[in-house]
């Protein structure tokens, strides 16, 4: 349960330092400051690369105390399913910043 505890700390450190950016509604003002913007929001895409697969092994070691029946089963489901959930809106943001970032460039060229 530990290292099923140390996944998810991992995982939601991960997603809390990647977050505040990414529901920043703001692009900049300047091309440049969007063009910068833009290379972060590049910079995350190969980020999630690597977080990607840390999000599979979670789910993974997850559904195996699941299996095995771990006493805490109710609390591994939910943290999971959590961690899972705030990943899904993590993506979203993730696109939505893309597509901010997308439609000031579009917009100013």
């Amino acid at each position: 349960m530990q290292v099923f505890q140390e996944y998810v700390e991992q995982a939601e450190t991960w997603l809390a330092s990647k977050e505040a950016f990414l529901t920043n509604e703001d692009v900049g003002d300047t091309l440049t400051s969007v063009e910068s913007l833009f290379r972060k929001q590049d910079g995350f895409e190969k980020t999630l690369q690597t977080q990607v697969e840390k999000i599979e092994d979670l789910q993974t070691f997850a559904s195996e105390l699941i299996q095995a029946k771990h006493y805490d089963t109710k609390n591994i489901e939910d943290k999971c399913k959590a961690v899972l959930e705030r990943y899904v809106c993590y993506l979203q943001c993730c696109l939505q910043s893309q597509e901010r970032c997308k439609r000031f460039m579009t917009n100013h060229r």
